[in-house]
């Protein structure tokens, strides 16, 4: 298993699906595998899976009704996948419900388990087969096969601190709006979640949560907070269910957050064949975005395209400057120094930099002098580009007014006072 990346909230992993990790074959002791069906179309794909699964899992499967039942135990049969039970619960709570619910009983008899669930519905996202294409992400990535499951089961076994692994987030189609709003409108949900639990972490809304979705291999302990909870159908929203702001979409957010509350970590994995086409459409995706974000312009780093939004501002106060004769810019902080890398870098002169009195500054600023504004003379073709942070800008704009300066732009808020 390769370690990918560390993004500061989890590790992700890449392991094997053909190669076993330990010399010898693993035995999964001590380990069930509980699966939730609902999509009937969607029996045969899931139960081909469970007949990758070693013999010493004990598998348990939840569905909705007797007679999704009957044709689960058919399909199994046929395809000779093993099972310990199937269960028929309550359709209130959807697979999370089943696994905390339905099934709190199989947590308290093993240390290892694994979840997954068929997914049809994509919420917002988009047509149905883009949920299928999810459900493919998770299965792919828990349960590829006989070799891929044990390697998972012997690095949660030899990795101490390790409780929890999820399969990558899903940023398909209709999912790439999580990218960077993985909260989505849950985050109060979550926070009173929570506190019900007692999980004392901090949950900042500013960091996203670590994990989105709820299939995953654990160690029982790291999910031993939450099975205690012993939470009830009537906690979970009944049917139709929302598409968003429900326990169960909390439940998704909270589950590293209540791993590390037991004293565990979470990290991502991958097989090395979805690792592989994750990479090509990541870069597909980079590619894809830097084109259409740039058009014509070249970045030379990558620092400079994050900063894509103010090298346009600053290409307007570079145009602005065009008229003006002295030009300076108002201030010598982070903005600033974004204003005079763009100004330099295409040979733009400029006589200096202004702060506000009353302050120290340095003599000079990115090679340019420093003054304070009452030793600049406001003239009629005098320009100030001010690059400060938005809530410095309304009391410098006023003080500038009232100096007499006419000509003054403001990167930060893409305008400009020209009188």
């Amino acid at each position: 298993m390769r370690a990918v990346e560390d993004t500061g909230r989890i590790s992700e992993y890449v392991c094997s699906a053909s190669i076993h990790m330990a010399s010898e074959e693993i035995l999964t002791e001590n380990t069930a595998l509980i699966v939730h069906l609902y999509y009937e179309r969607l029996f045969g794909e899931c139960i081909s899976y469970l007949c990758e699964v070693p013999e010493e899992i004990d598998v348990y499967i939840t569905t909705t009704s007797e007679e999704k039942r009957k044709q689960i135990e058919k399909i199994c049969l046929e395809k000779k996948a093993a099972y310990q039970e199937i269960r028929v619960v309550k359709n209130r709570g959807r697979e999370l419900s089943a696994l905390f619910t339905a099934c709190a009983d199989v947590w308290k008899s093993y240390a290892y388990l694994c979840f997954v669930h068929d997914k049809a519905t994509s919420g917002n996202a988009g047509p149905k087969k883009i949920g299928e294409t999810y459900m493919f992400l998770l299965w792919e990535n828990l349960l590829k096969n006989k070799i891929y499951i044990r390697n998972l089961w012997y690095f949660l076994k030899t990795h101490e601190k390790t409780g929890l692994l999820v399969p990558p987030v899903p940023y398909h189609d209709g999912y790439f709006s999580n990218y960077g709003n993985e909260w989505t409108s849950c985050y109060e949900k979550t926070g009173e979640l929570a506190k019900r639990l007692g999980i004392t972490k901090e949950i900042s809304k500013e960091s996203p949560p670590p994990a989105l979705g709820s299939a995953f291999w654990c160690k029982t302990k790291a999910m031993k907070t939450l099975c205690e909870a012993n939470l009830s159908y009537e906690e979970f929203d009944p049917e139709p269910m929302k598409t968003d702001n429900t326990i169960s979409h909390a439940i998704e957010r909270i589950l590293p957050y209540a791993a590390e509350h037991d004293g565990y970590e979470t990290a991502a994995v991958m097989n090395d064949e979805f690792a592989s086409i994750q990479a090509s459409n990541y870069h597909f995706m980079l590619n894809s975005l830097v084109k259409r974000k740039t058009k014509n312009t070249c970045f030379a780093t990558y620092r400079d395209l994050t900063q894509h939004e103010n090298y346009l501002n600053c290409s307007k106060a570079a145009k602005f400057f065009e008229a003006c004769r002295p030009r300076y810019v108002y201030g010598t902080g982070f903005f600033s120094g974004e204003v005079s890398r763009y100004l330099q870098k295409q040979g733009i002169q400029y006589d200096g930099y202004v702060v506000s009195d009353g302050y120290s500054h340095p003599e000079t600023f990115w090679g340019k002098p420093v003054m304070s504004l009452s030793s600049v003379q406001p003239g009629e073709k005098t320009g100030i580009v001010v690059a400060v942070n938005m809530k410095n800008t309304q009391e410098i704009a006023s003080i500038l007014k009232e100096r007499g300066f006419h000509h003054v732009y403001f990167n930060q808020a893409d305008e400009g006072i020209n009188d």
